[in-house]
């Protein structure tokens, strides 16, 4: 998992710090990653948690929305008694990040038999 600053760390920032640690964090596609540590820090800076909410939230739909391709797209295959290996951050998204919206991922990546391919002949 990337890694984040700790909880005591970001009590020790004041609300610009933290603001432009997560402009950074955004800029490098690991923005909620930070904004869900921000999130579980009590801060008192309802517009700063707000902005986190949103980053995570935003992030999490998106990564609900390829981890539910994925399964149907597994169970499609499936259904042809194919099996699919997800790779790369699919396989992390789904089998070791605690929060699927933290994983930072941009499309699925599956492995599939070689024997399942089509080869035409010619």
């Amino acid at each position: 998992m990337t890694a984040a600053p700790s909880s005591d760390a970001l009590r020790h920032l004041d609300s610009l710090q933290i603001g432009t640690l997560l402009d950074f964090a955004e800029r490098n596609r690991v923005a909620p990653v930070l904004a869900h540590r921000i999130l579980d820090t009590p801060l008192s800076d309802a517009e700063l948690e707000e902005r986190c909410h949103a980053i995570h939230e935003t992030s999490a739909r998106r990564m609900s929305v390829l981890m539910a391709e994925m399964d149907r797209l597994a169970a499609g295959l499936r259904a042809e008694s194919t099996q699919i290996v997800a790779l790369k951050n699919a396989g992390i998204a789904r089998g070791i990040y605690p929060c699927a919206a933290c994983c930072p991922m941009g499309d699925l990546d599956v492995l599939v038999d070689r024997s399942r391919f089509w080869t035409p002949i010619g």
